[in-house]
Parts: structure tokens; sequence; C-alpha cells
């Protein structure tokens, strides 16, 4: 099941043990090397301490909230070791720029959805540039058109971004067969 980033600020995280929410989600960094989602950053309930849970401590991820076994999976910095330079990065790739292989910029990501059993990104939405903006409000690429990530700038396929485009542009002016050329921003 597929759910869209925004869903996952201001989710309450419940705690089994405990019975009781223990803290509220207010962000996520993401591995840049397997676009998975590898730790909730949350507040704490009373004190708003920002801490943090590992993906792979929840048991549930529902729509409404998210379940985990007790308020131990909430951890601060330095008990994740193995964690440091992910947290250190502070990746969410919100803002990052989206290229294709050849270097036409295509835009900014603004949102994107992510499989809730393995927190693995599926589909990114992508703020197009300028000229591309005023044919098109939003474009949805696959995670399998991505290439590589680099810094704060995803590589994607050229030919996912092309067909979608000319696909976009011809309904949009109810041209037929027209080829309609769209420069890169």
């Amino acid at each position: 099941m597929s759910i869209l980033i925004s869903s996952l600020v201001g989710k309450k995280v419940f705690s089994v043990h405990d019975g009781a929410c223990v803290a509220v989600a207010s962000s996520w960094l993401i591995n840049k090397d397997n676009l998975k989602i590898e730790i909730i950053i949350v507040k704490l309930e009373g004190n708003n301490a920002e801490r943090y849970i590992l993906t792979s401590d929840i048991l549930m991820g529902l729509p409404g909230h998210i379940t985990i076994r007790s308020q131990d999976d909430v951890m601060e910095p330095e008990d994740l070791i193995r964690q440091r330079e992910l947290i250190k990065s502070k990746y969410t790739l919100l803002g990052s720029r989206v290229v294709t292989k050849s270097g036409a910029k295509v835009g900014t990501i603004k949102g994107f959805a992510y499989d809730l059993s393995n927190w693995h990104l599926t589909k990114m939405h992508i703020r197009a540039g300028f000229p591309q903006r005023i044919l098109q409000a939003t474009l949805i690429i696959d995670r399998s058109a991505v290439i590589e990530v680099r810094g704060n700038t995803v590589i994607v396929k050229d030919s996912c971004v092309r067909a979608k485009v000319k696909a976009k542009t011809r309904i949009k002016l109810n041209t037929k067969r027209a080829d309609v050329k769209v420069l890169p921003a």
C-alpha cells in the first residue's frame, strides 16, 4: 500500500507495552543508497524533545497512527551509532533537484509516496521547471526510473520524462499527432 509522505507528519506513535501515545511523527530521514525511509523523527509527548524511531522497529504504520513495541524503541541520536551519518545528513528528499541522465532539468521533488510494508519510495511528485510548469502541474515519476542520487540531485532515465511530457502536452493542447516540443529549463 503506497502512502503520501505528507500523511506521515503529525501521526501519533502508540506503544503496545505502555498502551498510550508516546510521541508524534514530525519528519523522516531517507537513505540515499536505496531510497528507503530508515528513520522517523518524532517529538515526545509532554516535553517536545526530538527523538528517532527506526522503521525496522515499527510494527504497524496504519494511515492513522504508528505502532511500536515500547517506548524503548524511541531513541536518542547517540543510541543510533550505525545511523550516525544518516542523522548528520538530514536527507529527506524534498526539495531535491531532478535531472535526466542527459542533463535536462526536470524540476524539484515536492512530495513522494512510499510503500507502507517496506518503507521504500514508490513514486516521486515533481514540480516542473518553468516551461513545463505552464503545460503541467505535477509530474509523477516511478522509483524504477531513478538511476542515482548525488547530493541533492536525483538522476532519472531520459525516456520516462520525455514520454510523460509529450503525452501531457498533447492532452493539454488538444492536438492529435502534432509534435509539441518542450524546451528544457
